[in-house]
């Protein structure tokens, strides 16, 4: 759709009193949902005085079509890969790209659905136990469990970094000339027809490799040793210092990350580069990693005095992120005595750090405070969890399964909880803001809005914080999937050593995630 036809269907739908909660109630039925959007395309027509536009008409039939093509294709038998010229491939991805950034230019709401026909895979092997294969060994319809130069669309779907990201943040998420290695890849055809595509819905899947990895030991590029246009590395700790500062100050803090870690990698005892890379966790919320970053700087006896404050102010943050007032508050009065002219900025950590104690501890909270800031734009509570006179237990006399009981009277009025979402998602978390939607032809359910992109969110906190993953394992995901644990025990938050984000440690089951949040 373009700019324009959004711009009629937005308005068209206020003059008609019809909401977008009206729209994602008719969609599960393309009939219905035809029926309900009919008059904007008259309203349209007369608009622009020309013929009746078919945007609604159009997206019911595709929707029709898109389902009963992939219902016929979950009865025909895989087909081999037809490779398609590499340059024309290239043309029309720059074609593309080069709308988007005209797009990109004034204020625009992005509009991104996705239509899943597939079931979602999320690979369990080893990269060490798969054999590699090339697009021209692959068919159609078959996921790949067992070096041509052919090419590809490949669509990675649920990715850290993506939701709300501009093409200048994809291309430092994703750099001309990034190497990526699939774990059982899906060829598949597209939703509209057309050539095939790899779809990848698990981040961890994917895992990224360096030019000189031994795991590329005998492969040779059709495009030599440097692939055209692509950005060259740096050879220097500066030079990684250089581009990971320029990726955070964009507030790319993702990208910066990965540059300090890849300079990391070649410089292991660049305290600067810890450093640097423990604000951007810190900007993530990837608190464990960022102690575990600065820690490692402080224990480093030629750690340079100029970088001594930075190491504690940023590890005191990161204790009080983590949720140990405790220890924060004395590591931020650690730095006031040891560095008076911080004292002012430690001081109102210390008094944030004794608030949180207070409502952990007693759960003594400041409604009215927290109220008022809830209504400010972007808020992000800065609230302690509190857990009172209440426990979750298993219950075998109930029938099994887990729940909530009380380990003391109650009192009227008393506070038994407060707890905070393991993720959430809103349009002012990105500068460009979208509207998402996932139409499930499998399960017949479609998502809309920030919904669509919780298993995006969940991808990226379980990236920079993997003891997170526990918390959803033990939670129930349907009859379809094993039982979790009597006992709902999950670690609280630790230091953990992100040394190489985006490489996950544990393999994300994407479509458990799924019925997860479907049986909540």
């Amino acid at each position: 759709m373009s700019s324009k036809e959004l711009d009629d269907l937005a308005k068209m739908m206020q003059e008609l009193g019809i909401t977008r909660e009206d729209v994602m109630k008719a969609a599960g039925s393309p009939a219905a949902l035809e029926r309900l959007l009919n008059p904007i395309d008259a309203r349209v027509a007369r608009r622009r005085s020309s013929k009746p536009s078919s945007t609604i008409s159009d997206m019911a039939q595709e929707l029709e079509q898109a389902k009963a093509r992939f219902d016929a294709e979950r009865n025909m038998p895989p087909s081999p890969f037809v490779a398609k010229p590499r340059e024309w491939l290239l043309m029309a991805m720059q074609a593309e790209r080069e709308e988007v950034l005209e797009r990109e230019k004034g204020p625009h709401m992005n509009m991104k659905r996705t239509i899943i026909g597939t079931e979602a895979h999320s690979s369990t092997t080893p990269l060490e136990q798969l054999e590699r294969v090339s697009l021209r060994q692959m068919h159609t319809r078959k996921t790949h469990k067992d070096v041509y130069g052919d090419v590809c669309l490949l669509e990675l779907y649920n990715y850290p970094g993506t939701i709300g990201a501009s093409s200048e943040v994809v291309e430092a998420l994703f750099p001309v000339g990034s190497i990526l290695v699939i774990r059982e890849p899906t060829l598949k055809s597209a939703a509209h027809g057309g050539d095939p595509i790899l779809r990848v819905d698990s981040p961890s899947n994917v895992i990224w490799l360096e030019p000189d990895d031994e795991k590329l030991a005998g492969v040779k590029w059709r495009t030599g040793g440097h692939v055209p246009n692509s950005p060259g590395l740096p050879s220097t700790e500066e030079g990684w210092k250089k581009q990971g500062n320029g990726h955070y100050q964009k507030g790319r803090h993702i990208p910066a990350a990965v540059s300090y870690s890849r300079g990391l990698k070649r410089f292991p005892t660049s305290s600067v580069l810890r450093l640097n890379r423990a604000m951007a966790y810190l900007q993530l919320q990837y608190f464990g990693a960022a102690l575990w970053d600065c820690e490692t700087a402080m224990e480093n006896t030629e750690l340079p005095e100029s970088l001594k404050p930075k190491a504690l102010y940023r590890a005191a943050q990161a204790l009080y992120g983590m949720g140990r007032w405790d220890e924060a508050e004395r590591r931020f009065a650690e730095m006031a005595a040891e560095y008076p002219a911080e004292a002012p900025g430690c001081q109102s950590w210390i008094q944030k750090s004794r608030d949180r104690m207070g409502e952990a501890m007693e759960g003594r909270y400041d409604w009215v405070a927290a109220y008022r800031a809830s209504q400010s734009e972007g808020c992000k509570m800065d609230l302690a969890e509190f857990t009172g006179p209440v426990k979750v237990v298993s219950l075998p006399s109930r029938g099994g399964g887990r729940g909530i009981v009380a380990t003391d009277d109650i009192r009227f009025g008393e506070l038994l909880m407060v707890s905070k979402a393991f993720v959430s998602c809103s349009m002012d978390d990105s500068a460009n803001p979208e509207m998402y939607t996932v139409i499930n032809l499998i399960t017949n359910i479609m998502d809309n809005g920030y919904c669509a992109v919780t298993a995006t969110k969940v991808a990226e906190r379980i990236a920079g914080d993997p003891k997170a993953a526990d918390a959803v394992d033990q939670l129930y995901a349907g009859p379809s999937n094993k039982l979790p644990p009597p006992e709902y025990d999950t670690a609280p938050s630790e230091k953990v050593n992100v040394a190489r984000l985006l490489h996950f440690e544990k393999d994300l089951d994407i479509g458990r995630g799924d019925q997860v949040r479907r049986t909540l």
